[in-house]
């Protein structure tokens, strides 16, 4: 079972990793434009963006966890582990709806950041001293964020 879990996520973990930076994209532009034209609608930009990314990255990760031992001409090595093919398609749907879900909900997280206005000073306390404007630490990490996952996929 170690085994079939280890090599499902050295199969995932470009497809993370290119999904990832896909997000960070999506919140740098709904971020930039709320900074340009202040309608307040960042949720609402990332929201659409993020239903295309939910609906393009379900494509191809199903079509992954069907027939990726196929492709990769990997099905001899699976069939020769010691564990059902059942739990073989359990391990891989899993990992298919966490590498589709893990990079919506920390560009999710950052956004709702963002949208609160967090000046990181008001200790827990809603803040209104910066309300809508981006906080220089939320663009940095974001920035960090994507120039790490830019870097794994190349």
């Amino acid at each position: 079972m170690k085994n079939l879990i280890w090599k499902q996520w050295q199969e995932s973990k470009n497809h993370l990793w290119i999904f990832s930076a896909w997000m960070i994209l999506v919140v740098c532009y709904a971020i930039a434009y709320e900074l340009g034209h202040k309608y307040r609608a960042v949720i609402g930009s990332f929201s659409s963006l993020a239903m295309l990314y939910a609906t393009v990255a379900a494509i191809v990760l199903a079509a992954r966890a069907s027939q990726g031992e196929q492709t990769d001409g990997t099905l001899s090595f699976t069939t020769s582990l010691p564990v059902s093919i059942r739990r073989v398609a359990t391990v891989r749907i899993v990992c298919a709806i966490m590498t589709l879900a893990i990079p919506v909900v920390l560009a999710s997280l950052a956004v709702l950041r963002f949208e609160r206005g967090d000046c990181g000073d008001c200790r827990g306390v809603r803040c209104v001293c910066r309300r809508g404007e981006a906080s220089p630490q939320l663009l940095f990490g974001v920035a960090v964020a994507g120039g790490v996952a830019l870097a794994a996929t190349v």
